[in-house]
């Protein structure tokens, strides 16, 4: 885990769990950032949590964009720590930064067409996984994302305040 592999979805969801007891998530909710990445997590999610209380906000990048903040990654062995090659100025840190095989173009294109295949079925509006998703490009500025995750996320609650009025007595 300590060099950037991922984390066994059986570890996330135990302690999702545990955390999603807390007060403060039960509460004011909370944000699921990059899981479920397989079918196993999605199986292990839908055990904790039911699926059709999730707003899912999915962000949709071009593979050129994609492709580019791959090419550009370099791993720093000194820091441990990922960074963009074209931010860094100091050469002696130029020097040092490798590349990690992962971040090679073949292997991201196989990695991206197998992370949107499964996107593809959990956001699946037959499967009727998830009820309420919101879709954003994710080639814009910050500023701009911001914004459009904000409408998304403005849209998709009025629309499910307005999907299911209040019963009349």
């Amino acid at each position: 885990m300590n060099q950037g592999e991922p984390i066994p979805d059986k570890t996330v969801i135990e302690l999702l769990n545990d955390r999603l007891k807390s007060d403060d998530c039960i509460t004011n909710g909370w944000i699921l950032r990059g899981f479920p990445t397989s079918h196993e997590g999605l199986a292990l999610l839908k055990q904790i949590v039911p699926l059709e209380s999730i707003l899912v906000l999915s962000m949709f990048w071009k593979d050129d964009t994609i492709y580019d903040k791959a090419l550009y990654r370099r791993f720093d062995p000194v820091t441990k720590l990922t960074c963009d090659l074209r931010d860094i100025k100091d050469p002696q840190v130029l020097q040092r930064l490798t590349t990690r095989p992962k971040d090679r173009k073949a292997y991201v294109k196989k990695e991206l067409a197998e992370f949107r295949a499964f996107r593809d079925y959990m956001l699946d509006p037959e499967k009727k996984l998830f009820t309420k998703v919101c879709k954003v490009s994710g080639d814009q500025t910050q500023h701009e994302l911001q914004l459009a995750f904000a409408k998304a996320l403005e849209m998709c609650l009025n629309a499910e305040m307005t999907a299911t009025p209040p019963k009349s007595a």
